[in-house]
């Protein structure tokens, strides 16, 4: 392989990128109601800065499962 041959994900990824994603912002999901549930804060990036948000401030995202029409997902 010469220096200038450019690495690509194998053509599989790209076709599932889309239940990769889903499955990746469910997860998220189920832990950010886990840790409001249990009372656990949450570390989050905001405005160039890492901030702690109390168990009580976690806003939970729409279930990206129950969404059919990809566009309710512009909530996350």
């Amino acid at each position: 392989m010469s220096k200038h041959t450019k690495l690509r994900p194998p053509p599989d990824l790209y076709r599932d990128a889309e239940e990769i994603e889903k499955v990746f912002r469910l997860a998220v999901r189920e832990t950010l109601i886990m840790h409001k549930r249990i009372g656990n804060p949450i570390a989050t990036w905001r405005n160039g800065k890492v901030v702690i948000v109390p168990p009580e401030e976690i806003e939970i995202p729409p279930d990206p499962v129950a969404y059919r029409d990809e566009s309710n997902l512009d909530a996350w």
